[in-house]
């Protein structure tokens, strides 16, 4: 009975907190947002995201809470960039955004990132995510203004490159510890005593890669998010690599075996689909009726096999294998068709 009635701890409490703290500060980022005409407001959102960054550093510095010190660094970030949006925005409204407004965002994100990513202590691989797609961001930004290219097409190219290549995430992993297994090149080196192993290091290098892991997962989460309504804007075929991305990113967890890992894959798809669904009924007016019982339809599945008893098959994860190797496959031909590419050929 004690361990199905499992207390509220303050460890669950504190997480509660930096969820609500971080949902808050996103309702006043939009709040300075909506004001982007305002000098005093590109003032605030800059001084918030220095005061963030710096707290970030002081409370893994000084504190010793990694967990609160990565969680405001990306509070600091987000800030960094709608304080960068909000000063390259013109006054007229949000038709320029794709362009220097966008690097503009990518760069607050990617400088306030790079100041965390130093001065964090345990932890600060964590922060790869902003500054990785803060990079992107520029680089799109950028590529829109200077060379005359659809900033859609662009980051949505880059969002299929990213998920795609994600199969090689844990060898990308393990690969930047210092760990590794000499190799058997002879028979001598079957029967030949092995080196000593240290089992600090080794759980330091597992630590590190697992860290790595989920930060490399949260980027691509994050990437998918941001550039899901991107993708929705570029129409039908738009929409549906979008819901393939969500899927695959969604599939690859069953590669993952810590819980943290596992989470941020479901999280980052989840909030994929989520971020699919808005653009879909705010881009699209004439699609409300099927996105509406596409959704319903798509839920009650959900919950059927939900709650519908089942136990661990060999077919099912043979199954879910072919769904992924399927949604990877055909990644590239609805980027062809989606970025107008396969038109413009047969025009």
């Amino acid at each position: 009975v004690e361990r199905d009635l499992k207390p509220w701890s303050p460890e669950t409490g504190r997480r509660t907190a930096l969820s609500a703290a971080g949902l808050l500060m996103a309702l006043g980022a939009l709040a300075l947002l909506i004001q982007h005409e305002s000098a005093v407001a590109v003032a605030a959102a800059a001084l918030i995201a220095v005061a963030l960054v710096v707290g970030a550093i002081v409370l893994s510095r000084g504190q010793d809470e990694p967990d609160a010190a990565v969680a405001v660094a990306w509070m600091g970030t987000g800030y960094a960039a709608v304080a960068g949006l909000m000063w390259a925005l013109p006054s007229e409204g949000y038709d320029e955004l794709f362009g220097v407004p966008l690097a503009a965002a990518g760069g607050g994100a990617l400088a306030a990132g790079l100041v965390a990513l130093v001065g964090l202590g345990e932890g600060r691989t964590l922060v790869i995510p902003p500054i990785v797609v803060g990079a992107i961001f520029v680089a799109g930004g950028l590529a829109a203004e200077q060379l005359d290219l659809d900033a859609a097409v662009v980051l949505t190219s880059t969002l299929v490159f990213v998920v795609v290549a994600g199969s090689v995430f844990p060898w990308l992993a393990l690969g930047a510890t210092g760990t590794n297994v000499d190799q058997l090149f002879s028979v001598a080196d079957i029967s030949a005593d092995p080196d000593d192993i240290d089992p600090e290091q080794v759980g330091a290098d597992a630590r590190t890669a697992h860290e790595i892991l989920v930060g490399v997962s949260a980027t691509v989460g994050l990437l998918l998010v941001l550039v899901a309504p991107l993708a929705v804007s570029l129409g039908v075929s738009g929409t549906v690599l979008a819901l393939v991305c969500c899927l695959v990113v969604v599939l690859r967890t069953r590669q993952y075996r810590t819980g943290a890992e596992v989470l941020v894959g479901l999280v980052s798809g989840l909030l994929g689909l989520l971020s699919v669904g808005v653009s879909v009924l705010w881009l699209h007016p004439d699609w409300r009726p099927v996105a509406a019982v596409a959704l319903a339809a798509t839920g009650s599945v959900l919950l059927a096999a939900t709650l519908l008893p089942a136990s661990p098959s060999v077919r099912r994860g043979r199954l879910g294998d072919v769904a992924e190797t399927i949604g990877l496959l055909s990644l590239l031909p609805l980027l062809v068709v989606a970025t107008g590419l396969l038109a413009a050929v047969q025009g």
